[in-house]
């Protein structure tokens, strides 16, 4: 009996093999395709940034720019002059007094000074009133509230001009005011009817600037 002859034999294992080989090829193209976006985006040259065209005729702006430059500078030379103010004083000397329940305080208004601070509840080795201005001292270095200066000092004597004055509406205070034009200065006190406190403000200006005293 003549023996058969078979065609060659395939492994049982040999298409389970070939789908995985062909699973994972399609695999790496899909990786890849999805990948490459990326990669291009990372390695590919940055691009240039655009430049915004020149205005074609920038003379205009220029021209108005160089107009309003001395005005800006007009404006600020404007601000910076002192503004003159006008003459204050008084036409002749003449004392002024204030008093509380503690105080009797007598004001001259040359030189704005006090020429008198009486403690109504104090006395002195005569049985009178503590008076705290003590004349004979005051005549050497001064009355009290005489203006003194750090540095420069105005044009004008302003503890020998005569100050305008200006009471309060209460009785309890008084301003003191000058100026001639250039020098301006101003006192200011303010007393409590019951109380020893009391309050003290000063300024001076020469042609708008503040002088330090």
């Amino acid at each position: 009996m003549a023996d058969r002859i078979n065609g060659p034999q395939k492994s049982p294992n040999a298409e389970p093999a070939m789908e995985k080989r062909m699973l994972l090829a399609f695999l790496l193209m899909g990786a890849i395709l999805f990948a490459t976006p990326y990669i291009y985006r990372t390695f590919a040259p940055p691009q240039a940034p655009q430049r915004s065209a020149a205005p074609a005729n920038p003379a205009p702006q220029t021209e108005q720019a160089a107009q309003s430059a001395p005005e800006t500078k007009q404006e600020i030379t404007q601000a910076r002059e002192p503004v003159a103010k006008a003459p204050v004083a008084a036409a002749k000397e003449e004392p002024y007094t204030i008093e509380t329940d503690v105080y009797r305080i007598t004001f001259s208004n040359r030189g704005a000074v006090v020429r008198s601070w009486l403690l109504k509840k104090y006395r002195d080795s005569a049985g009178k009133p503590l008076d705290l201005v003590n004349p004979s001292g005051a005549a050497k270095v001064g009355y009290p509230f005489a203006l003194a200066y750090k540095g420069q000092k105005p044009s004008a004597d302003l503890n020998s001009a005569l100050w305008a004055i200006r009471p309060s509406a209460d009785r309890l205070g008084i301003v003191f005011e000058y100026s001639d034009g250039r020098t301006s200065a101003e006192k200011s006190f303010q007393f409590h009817k019951e109380r020893y406190l009391s309050e003290f403000t000063s300024r001076v200006n020469e042609n708008g600037a503040g002088i330090q005293h």
